[in-house]
C-alpha cells in the first residue's frame, strides 16, 4: 500500500484492515512521525514502513500469530523520513523475510492515539477525510534557568558553605502556578574521626560544573516545559534551589570553618520569589525535591507552607517528596552508622530549628528529637498536602544504609549471595511497612512506590531521562494496566485519592518486569 504525491510533513497514515468486503470503516489513527500505539481486539498486526523516496513510503502489515489483546507501543527500529524520525516495528515477533500484505482477513479493530486521514486497505489506498494536518509542533526548547542571587542574602547570613550568598535558578513564565524544586546531591556529616563540630566531612553542595541552569544536566520530568512530557505543569514557573548540604535544615551560627545554613537559604529564596516575582499572587505552589532534596521536602514542607500562607492564605500549596524517605535502619552487619551520622549532624548544624517543629516538640522530652531528621518520624506531623514518590528498594539506601556490598550501578544482582538477597528483600519490606505506618490516618496522601532498585523518579537523576514518564521503561502494572509516576501524581493533584504501592518482593521476572537489576 503506497501513498504518493504528499510531502513527508503532511503524511499521516491510518491503517485499517478490511473485512472481505471492499469497504473500510476506519477508526482513529496516529501520525507516522510518532509511536505506533495500537489496541487490537483480535489479532496483533505488525506494521513495517519502508521509505521509497522523498515523498513515498511503503506500508506492509501482517499477523504473525493470534493474540487476545495487545495494548502498547510498536517501538523497535527507527528510520528517517524527510528528516523526521518515525518508528518501524517488528513487534515482539520477527518480520517475515519477504514481508507483504496478507490476504484479506477478518477485520481487527485498530484504535490509534492521534490523528487520522489516510486509510490503507489491502491492495488499495484512498483518502477518507480532509487533507492531512501539519504534524505537531516540535517540543518546546529545553527548560533553561538563569541564575538569580537573593538581594540581602549575605546580610541575612544566608550563605552556602563556600560563602556564596543564597541563589537559585528560575524559568519564569508568568504563570500563576509555581514548582519549587529543592536540589539533591549530598549531605554534610561530621568527620567520623573527630568530635569537633568544626571538622566536617563534605559530601557535596551546589551543582557539578556545567550543570548550572540545566538542573541535573537537563530540566525534565516535572521541571520540563514540554507539554507532552509534563502536561499539567509545563507552563508553570520552575525554580531550582541548589543543595545546602543539610536538606535545608541547618542554621549554625558559626562561620568556621564554613557556614551550614540551609534554613536561612531556603527562607530568603522563598521570600525573594514572593516579593520580587509575585509568587504571593500565585494560585498554586508545589514544593518538591529529589534525594536529599526529597528529604528536605518532608522536613520543611510545613515551614515553607506557613511562609507562603503568611503572604497569601488562598494559595493552594502541596509537597511532592521524591526519593527522600531515608530510613533509620541497621546495615547488614547490624551496625547503625547512618543513624549515628545523621544524629551527630542534627546537633552540629542546629537542624532542630529547621526541621518540622511539631515533630521536634513531640520528641524533645524523650531526647529523641534528633529523629526528626528522618522522614519516617516527620511524616505523621505534616499538615500540608503531601505526595510520596519512593522506590521501595531505593538504590542509594541499599548501598549506603543497608550496605549490601554485592551490587551497584552497572553490576548484576547475580553477584549477591542468598543472605544478601534475603537482606535486600527484607529492606524493601521494612521500607513499605515503615512508610505505610507513618501515613496511618493520612488517607489524602498520594503515593507512587514501585518495588524497584532505583532512586529519583520525578526528575532526571541517574537515568538518561526522568522516570517521570517513560512508558517503555518504567511503570507499575496492576491488572494489566500501566501506571506511571507522572499520571499517578497528576491524578492525585486533580483531586483523586491515588495510591500505587507494589506489595511484591523485588523481582524483574515476577514483580515488576520493567525494573532493571539496578538503576
Amino acid at each position: 500500500a503506497t501513498n504518493t504525491g504528499r510531502t513527508a510533513r503532511a503524511l499521516a497514515l491510518l491503517v485499517c484492515i478490511a473485512s472481505l468486503s471492499t469497504t473500510c470503516d476506519c477508526a482513529v489513527s496516529c501520525n507516522i512521525t510518532g509511536l505506533w500505539n495500537a489496541e487490537l481486539s483480535t489479532n496483533t498486526m505488525i506494521v513495517n514502513v519502508t521509505q521509497l523516496d522523498d515523498v513515498n513510503v511503503n506500508v506492509d502489515f501482517w499477523w504473525p500469530q493470534p493474540t487476545s489483546h495487545f495494548n502498547g507501543s510498536f517501538s523497535q527500529g527507527t528510520f528517517k523520513f524527510n528528516n523526521l524520525e518515525a518508528m518501524a516495528s517488528t513487534s515482539p515477533y520477527p518480520a517475515p523475510a519477504n514481508s507483504s500484505v496478507p490476504p484479506a482477513s477478518p477485520c481487527s479493530l485498530l484504535k490509534f492515539k492521534s490523528g487520522p486521514v489516510w486509510c490503507l486497505e489491502p491492495y488499495c489506498q484512498k483518502q477518507i477525510g480532509p487533507a492531512p494536518p501539519s504534524p505537531p509542533s516540535p517540543p518546546d526548547p529545553e527548560t533553561v534557568m538563569p541564575m538569580y542571587t537573593v538581594d540581602g542574602a549575605a546580610e541575612a547570613g544566608a550563605l552556602y558553605p563556600n560563602n556564596q550568598p543564597a541563589y537559585y535558578y528560575m524559568n519564569y513564565t508568568g504563570s500563576p502556578g509555581w514548582v519549587v524544586h529543592l536540589s539533591g546531591g549530598g549531605w554534610r556529616f561530621l568527620n567520623t574521626n573527630s568530635s569537633d563540630a568544626n571538622d566536617m566531612e563534605f559530601v557535596s553542595d551546589g551543582l557539578p560544573q556545567g550543570y548550572a541552569g540545566h538542573c541535573y544536566g537537563k530540566c525534565d520530568g516535572i521541571l520540563s516545559n514540554d507539554p507532552d512530557l509534563n502536561p499539567l505543569f509545563h507552563t508553570w514557573n520552575k525554580i531550582f534551589v541548589p543543595i545546602s548540604g543539610t536538606s535545608f535544615t541547618g542554621d549554625r551560627d558559626s562561620l568556621q570553618p564554613y557556614p551550614v545554613r540551609g534554613k536561612r537559604i531556603q527562607t530568603v529564596v522563598i521570600n525573594d520569589l514572593l516579593t520580587k516575582f509575585n509568587m504571593s499572587k500565585a494560585t498554586n505552589v508545589i514544593l518538591t525535591g529529589g534525594s536529599s532534596g526529597g528529604l528536605a521536602t518532608y522536613l520543611t514542607c510545613d515551614r515553607v507552607g506557613e511562609q507562603i500562607a503568611a503572604a497569601n492564605s488562598s494559595i493552594r500549596y502541596s509537597c511532592l517528596a521524591d526519593a527522600g524517605f531515608f530510613m533509620e535502619h541497621d546495615a547488614m552487619d547490624g551496625s547503625h552508622s547512618i543513624a549515628d551520622s545523621f544524629k551527630e549532624s542534627y546537633y552540629a548544624w542546629n537542624s532542630s530549628v529547621g526541621t518540622n517543629q511539631a515533630c521536634v516538640e513531640a520528641n524533645k522530652a524523650s531526647g529523641n528529637d534528633w529523629k526528626c531528621i528522618f522522614a519516617q518520624y516527620v511524616v505523621p506531623y505534616i499538615k500540608s498536602d503531601l505526595f510520596v514518590m519512593q522506590n521501595l528498594f531505593d538504590s542509594w539506601q541499599v548501598n549506603n544504609i543497608l550496605k549490601i556490598g554485592c551490587s551497584g550501578y552497572n553490576k548484576p544482582m547475580t553477584d549477591c549471595s542468598a543472605s544478601q538477597m534475603a537482606a535486600l528483600q527484607k529492606y524493601g519490606s521494612d521500607l513499605r511497612t515503615t512508610l505505610l505506618g507513618s501515613l496511618a490516618g493520612k488517607d489524602g496522601v498520594g503515593m507512587f512506590t514501585p518495588s524497584c532498585i532505583a532512586h529519583c523518579q520525578s526528575v532526571m537523576n541517574e537515568h538518561p531521562e526522568a522516570l517521570w514518564y517513560w512508558p517503555e521503561r518504567w511503570s507499575i502494572v496492576e491488572s494489566g494496566q500501566s501506571f506511571f509516576p507522572r499520571d499517578t501524581f497528576n491524578s492525585w493533584y486533580l483531586g483523586n485519592v491515588t495510591r500505587k504501592v507494589q506489595q511484591c518482593a523485588w523481582s524483574p521476572d515476577t514483580c515488576n518486569k520493567l525494573c532493571p537489576d539496578w538503576t
